[in-house]
């Protein structure tokens, strides 16, 4: 992949089997994908997470499984990231940020730095309702990937282009996406990500997470990477 300033750079879209509430078992099942799929490259990397890859849509359990500040998370994604040399980048937690909670996406640089946190800012009202426990953001996150422009957003956040067209006005030229989609939906997820990437010029790179995950399913794992032209890449 490459930009107008000729940078190139690689993405892996790590989907993986949220179980819900187990974060434990979630980091395994990261560390297994790591092992299993990603092979290392000179090339900058950024591998890209599901959304609320640690604890899933554990919303009946906010208060006992946030993460504090995302410090745990971010811990184990730091590590993560200097064993392998290689960018975390989106894959959404669920952080608390003194009394209150957020689905919070975070990048981290192949050094092992923290370097954008983002604040899902359209909850979804239905199905989840994570609008009655989540608090909502209201900036976007951009950063420097390795010399491209790069944004991120969380799943529903894509129902609203006038949302991803903000990004697009500060210059994004690659926008990462991580979901938790659900399966009758599915090309719902798709034509939007593909309307997006073409609408803006941009890359679009979505993530999305397999199987079931509490009474949320999310079976057939479509994971996209659009170009500017609308074409998978």
């Amino acid at each position: 992949m490459g930009n107008s300033h000729t940078a190139i750079v690689r993405v892996g879209l790590a989907q993986i089997q949220v179980e819900l509430g187990k974060r434990e078992k979630n980091k395994e099942s990261v560390k297994s994908w790591m092992e299993r799929y990603y092979t290392p490259s000179d090339i900058p990397t950024a591998v890209v997470l599901p959304e609320l890859w640690d604890v899933g849509y554990a919303l009946g359990s906010v208060p006992e499984l946030a993460d504090p500040d995302g410090k745990e998370a971010a811990e184990f994604l730091c590590d993560l990231a200097r064993q392998h040399n290689t960018w975390f980048i989106g894959g959404s937690i669920m952080a608390k940020d003194g009394d209150k909670f957020y689905n919070r996406a975070q990048a981290i640089n192949s050094s092992g730095e923290l370097v954008s946190e983002y604040n899902k800012v359209h909850l979804v009202p239905f199905i989840t309702k994570e609008d009655d426990v989540f608090c909502r953001g209201n900036e976007t996150a951009i950063f420097d990937f390795c010399g491209v422009k790069a944004g991120s957003i969380v799943c529903y956040d894509m129902r609203f282009p006038e949302w991803v067209r903000v990004y697009a006005l500060e210059g994004t030229e690659v926008l990462f996406v991580s979901g938790q989609w659900t399966a009758d939906r599915i090309s719902l997820w798709k034509t939007m990500l593909c309307a997006h990437a073409i609408e803006n010029l941009m890359y679009v790179v979505a993530t999305n997470c397999c199987g079931p995950s509490g009474d949320i399913f999310v079976w057939w794992c479509i994971s996209c990477l659009f170009s500017g032209r609308g074409s998978p890449v």
